[in-house]
């Protein structure tokens, strides 16, 4: 009886204590949330940075493309800068792994399924579909909802979201560190007035192409690179209503909208001769130069072109401008992407990884480090900093928002892009070549190579 007695005893104790417990979350839950532009809930009220980090590991291992010791990379200088002031703010040390910017996703992928990834990692928003493939990444759509409200949520960018979203799921695997937009940067001296629609570019580029002087209406990257398709043919495609991939990853640029894309690019050199043949047979670099040098009217490029232009003469003396991508029918749609920062599905400390990608997140960081990286903020409330006042960035901000998109679900993101610009370039080098065919051998190659065709 007496055990009985000592038994009945301890539930009550347990049942009261519970009740207590539970009064005290509700009051801890039910304190004002207001926040400040840019802070999370967590931010505001100052709650996580001592309760929820005092059982996460002090020791954070991130893997990045920069060279972290080069003092002469604004870049790299800026993430340390941030880096530094995490620790002090958290305690947490970060450790760097520097790895070349394109084998990044593979050495990702390669040591989560071996079991030793590092804690956080950057990688390339266009990479998502890849990376995700080998199942590699955490989902953040919980540590998101935990964090922010939906004003705050509301306060990024819609195309981070898109950018970083994966397809098959709908789930988010990604923060972009800044977005990436395309456009058509313009010599004002040679453009007064830029084109509104492909019509117009055309017949401007006519109108200021002199090829004993060198001077030609228009520059893109047409090389054997996989940008290609990324910046120059994608947002024609898109405009026709094609698409290079499938929601599965297979190759879908058999089709007459991507073979009409590709012959305006080929037509831009063979029949209206307002771009040189080294867009297809030199370097972009070299192309981009001849904008900077005064030799081109318009380029299309990204936004990350803009730090390529610092110390230029032309964008000192206000003589470039940028506008949409001047599509058929008006502005064409355009690749949207970014470095971003994610988290191993197998990484070892997950919550240190959150509280940085919620740190680097901040209005604050987000300035700091878009100011030196090319990209622009990802967070709307970054966009009133003065460095973004100017009307370029203004008109970077209305692109994103009205005409940004990410690109299709590739899951063998470059092979697949590699395989379209080989048969595109078909074409570029012989304007008699058929096309249609060149893209439908390539198509029905890549798919039956990577288990596609059935």
């Amino acid at each position: 009886m007496k055990m009985k007695k000592y038994l009945s005893i301890l539930l009550a104790l347990l049942l009261v204590a519970t009740i207590f417990a539970g009064c005290g979350s509700s009051t801890k839950d039910s304190k004002d949330s207001s926040n400040q532009p840019g802070q999370s809930q967590t931010e505001q009220t100052g709650e996580s940075t001592e309760e929820a980090k005092k059982d996460i590991p002090k020791n954070l291992k991130m893997a990045t493309y920069y060279n972290m010791g080069d003092k002469n990379d604004a870049r790299a200088v800026a993430l340390e800068e941030i880096v530094q002031d995490f620790t002090q703010k958290t305690g947490i040390k970060v450790e760097y792994e520097s790895i070349p910017w394109d084998q990044i996703e593979s050495k990702l992928v390669i040591t989560n399924q071996a079991g030793n990834p590092v804690d956080i990692s950057w990688a390339s928003s266009q990479k998502l579909a890849s990376v995700m493939n080998a199942g590699a990444l955490l989902p953040l759509d919980d540590y998101v909802k935990e964090t922010y409200t939906q004003e705050e949520l509301d306060d990024f960018l819609p195309v981070e979201k898109m950018a970083t979203t994966y397809a098959l799921d709908g789930k988010k695997y990604m923060f972009l560190a800044t977005v990436h937009g395309r456009l058509l940067w313009y010599n004002k001296d040679l453009v007064p007035e830029p084109p509104k629609n492909l019509e117009e570019m055309i017949e401007i580029g006519k109108k200021i192409t002199n090829k004993e002087k060198g001077i030609y209406g228009l520059g893109f990257n047409g090389t054997k690179h996989y940008g290609t398709p990324e910046v120059s043919i994608a947002p024609y495609l898109w405009e026709l209503g094609g698409k290079m991939a499938n929601s599965d990853g297979s190759a879908a640029w058999n089709s007459p909208e991507v073979a009409q894309a590709v012959r305006i690019f080929g037509d831009f050199v063979h029949k209206h001769g307002i771009s040189p043949e080294s867009v297809f047979t030199g370097s972009f670099d070299d192309t981009r130069e001849a904008f900077k040098n005064g030799k081109l009217g318009m380029l299309l490029d990204g936004t990350y072109f803009l730090p390529r232009l610092k110390g230029n003469k032309l964008l000192e003396e206000g003589k470039v401008g940028v506008t949409y991508i001047p599509g058929i029918n008006g502005p064409a749609p355009h690749f949207v992407n970014g470095w971003a920062l994610c988290i191993p599905s197998k990484s070892k400390n997950p919550d240190g990884a959150w509280e940085f990608i919620k740190f680097f997140e901040s209005t604050e960081n987000q300035i700091k480090y878009s100011k030196v990286e090319g990209g622009a903020p990802v967070r709307k409330s970054a966009w009133k900093d003065p460095a973004f006042s100017s009307e370029m960035f203004a008109l970077f901000l209305d692109n994103l928002e009205k005409h940004g998109r990410p690109t299709d679900p590739f899951v063998y993101y470059q092979e697949g892009l590699e395989s379209l610009i080989t048969a595109a370039m078909g074409y570029f080098l012989d304007p008699n070549a058929d096309v249609e065919k060149l893209l439908d051998e390539s198509a029905k190659a890549f798919n039956e190579k990577y288990g596609y065709s059935k």
